[in-house]
C-alpha cells in the first residue's frame, strides 16, 4: 500500500511538473507600416513590465514566454506603440506594424557662433617624399619598420 501511495505522489508531481514547463515562442518582425522597413532596435515587452526583448539588425525578434494569456507592447523612438493580446498555447508568428508619430513642430532654428581662439592663421605644409632619406632594413627587433623617412618643413 505505502509503495501505491508514493507512486501516485511521484506521478502527480511529474504531471504537474510537466504542466508547468510548457513555454511557447513569438516570434516576428516589426516594420513601419508604411514603407514596411524592418525596425531595428525595436522593444517588445508584455504585460507591461520592464522585462522584453529588441528587434535584432533585420527587424526580428523572438521571446519564449509559459503558456497563459498576455499582452505585448512594440515601441520604437518616433513611433506609436502597438498593444497585441494574445492567448499563448502554441508557438506564434506576430508582426508588428507601426506607425510613424506625427509631429507638430512646423520649424526648428539652430544657432551657432563658431570662435577659434588658438588658430591665428592657415598654414599649408609640403613633404618632398623624392627627397626623403631611404632607410636600410635592419633585423634589429627593436625597431619597429623601415622604410622612408619624413620630415616635416614648413614653408
Amino acid at each position: 500500500m505505502m509503495i501505491k501511495n508514493m507512486f501516485l505522489v511521484c506521478l502527480l508531481l511529474f504531471a504537474c511538473m510537466a504542466r508547468a514547463q510548457n513555454k511557447y515562442s513569438i516570434t516576428g518582425y516589426v516594420k513601419d507600416s508604411l514603407s514596411s522597413e524592418n525596425l531595428i532596435g525595436a522593444t517588445i515587452t508584455f504585460n507591461g513590465q520592464q522585462k522584453g526583448v529588441n528587434s535584432n539588425g533585420y527587424g526580428f525578434y523572438s521571446i519564449t514566454l509559459p503558456e497563459g494569456h498576455y499582452q505585448l507592447t512594440s515601441s520604437y523612438v518616433g513611433y506609436v506603440s502597438k498593444n497585441v493580446e494574445i492567448n499563448l498555447d502554441r508557438n506564434i508568428s506576430l508582426n508588428f506594424l507601426i506607425n510613424l508619430r506625427a509631429s507638430a513642430s512646423e520649424e526648428v532654428v539652430v544657432y551657432a557662433k563658431k570662435k577659434d581662439l588658438n588658430v591665428t592663421s592657415a598654414q599649408m605644409g609640403k613633404i618632398d617624399l623624392l627627397n626623403a632619406d631611404v632607410l636600410e632594413p635592419t633585423s634589429n627587433a627593436g625597431s619597429f619598420s623601415a622604410g622612408l623617412l619624413f620630415a616635416e618643413s614648413v614653408l
